[in-house]
């Protein structure tokens, strides 16, 4: 049976579901280590599936809106009971509204990006960062106190509302050629990192982005070379 291309992009979207709602799942057994890799997984899946919709040319309203709810469960409610099951349990209801907090304002960040024009950065903090964030404090097994996390999940939630400005990674691959010195050089610390610690790397380079948008650097800007004509066509690209 022939599938249609404009299903291909769903498949994928419907993988960051499985990801998040298996991650649910495994957190009331406890499992806090596999479902963040789970989380992980989901971006992955988040990210191919806008990749593969663009390259077959059938983006549209529906694959957003599916794109959306699925971020919501991954990257929203998912990392939100991860942290509580992992930390906030001993604070009750109080560690339960600091999830319920870092949710509301997921869902706040998707309802306001789907009614934006396009632009060539992300007004706020991309949920798929703030969920993956979450998980990497996770695996990083650094005993963060619990103090500590409270305060990173409002700062998280902060903005993801905001209005900072957020590098758009996607542009990498609408333009004509990747600043190759920039790429390698990231590339080079990245694989040092997973070598040398493995399961602090994602954090670290979640830390990175996540710190880029109060700080005003553009991953985007910085790791996309542009070619004759790209100021143009930039403007007309979805966020």
């Amino acid at each position: 049976m022939k599938v249609k291309k404009e299903r291909w992009p769903n498949f994928l979207t419907s993988g960051n579901l499985m990801c998040g709602v298996l991650a649910l799942a495994l957190l009331t057994r406890g499992h806090a280590l596999v479902a963040s890799w789970l989380i992980i997984a989901a971006i992955i899946f988040d990210f191919l599936d806008g990749k593969i919709a663009r390259m077959l040319g059938v983006s549209g309203n529906f694959g957003k809106e599916f794109d959306s709810l699925a971020d919501i469960v991954s990257f929203g409610a998912a990392p939100a009971i991860l942290m509580y099951v992992y930390a906030l349990n001993k604070y009750a209801i109080f560690g339960a509204l600091v999830g319920v907090v870092y949710v509301i304002c997921g869902a706040l960040r998707l309802a306001r990006f789907n009614l934006m024009k396009s632009r060539p950065y992300f007004l706020g903090l991309p949920i798929t960062a703030a969920g993956g964030f979450i998980a990497s404090m996770v695996l990083s097994g650094i005993p963060f106190p619990e103090e500590a996390i409270v305060a990173v999940f409002f700062a998280v939630s902060y903005l993801m509302v905001s209005k900072i400005r957020y590098g758009n990674l996607k542009k990498i691959s609408r333009m004509r050629q990747v600043n190759m010195k920039v790429f390698l050089f990231l590339l080079f610390c990245l694989c040092g990192l997973l070598i040398f610690s493995p399961k602090v790397a994602p954090f670290i380079a979640m830390s990175v982005y996540v710190l880029s948008g109060p700080l005003g650097i553009d991953w985007g800007e910085i790791l996309a070379k542009k070619g004759e004509g790209d100021e143009e066509s930039e403007e007309g690209e979805e966020a």
